[in-house]
């Protein structure tokens, strides 16, 4: 897993690089100061369905470890993507996000369903926090081939991107048949919400939207 994280931290220090010309990037990291070391576990894996036809440099599968080689605090969850590229011969993977928390027991972690009905699936993406904070992250699948930067880079994340991210302190977030997320929030102690929001994402759409 270190090459991914190389390939990465490269990827993100370019992006910053640009999009902030006076940010100054290091190119080596002085002795003494050296991250942690990392020991990710596999958590789960889940296969994206293939069109026919479909062209090179989609995703074709995702991947969540797990860091929880040390024990004080929250682990981190890495959420990793494989996409056949031009020229390859096998699946490149590439980091797609990091999150502080941990899976959610007797649930799925990760989940393919089709939300906007286009009939093709967004991925969901449970996870918890401190505190009993429950998350429901819905990312979007690119169905356009991945375009390669000048540095031969994969940035990943507009080939899988977070589309929406839902929690709740107290309560539970799901998911209902039609592609509607609930989310609903108790009070300490309550038997009943106090309050419950629906949250729905539109054909073409980037985001949830709330709905009635």
């Amino acid at each position: 897993m270190a090459f991914l994280l190389a390939i990465s931290a490269g990827v993100w220090a370019q992006q910053e690089e640009r999009e902030n010309p006076d940010i100054a990037v290091e190119g080596q990291i002085p002795p003494g100061e050296l991250p942690r070391p990392l020991h990710l576990v596999p958590v789960e894996s889940i296969a994206v369905p293939e069109e026919p036809g479909a062209p090179s440099g989609l995703v074709r599968r995702v991947h969540l470890y797990a860091d929880r080689a040390h024990g004080c605090g929250e682990n981190s969850l890495y959420l990793v993507a494989e996409m056949r590229c031009v020229g390859e011969d096998g699946e490149q993977p590439h980091i797609v996000g990091i999150f502080s928390g941990y899976t959610v027991d007797e649930e799925k972690t990760l989940e393919l369903s089709d939300l906007d009905g286009d009939g093709f699936p967004e991925l969901i993406l449970r996870h918890e926090r401190g505190a009993g904070a429950v998350y429901m992250r819905i990312f979007r699948f690119s169905r356009k081939p991945n375009i390669s930067d000048s540095a031969s880079c994969i940035t990943v994340s507009p080939m899988l991107k977070q589309v929406g991210c839902c929690r709740t302190g107290i309560g539970s977030v799901t998911l209902e048949g039609d592609g509607t997320v609930v989310v609903k929030t108790y009070p300490e102690g309550g038997k009943l919400p106090a309050s419950v929001e629906r949250y729905r994402l539109e054909r073409g759409k980037d985001e949830l939207k709330e709905v009635e």
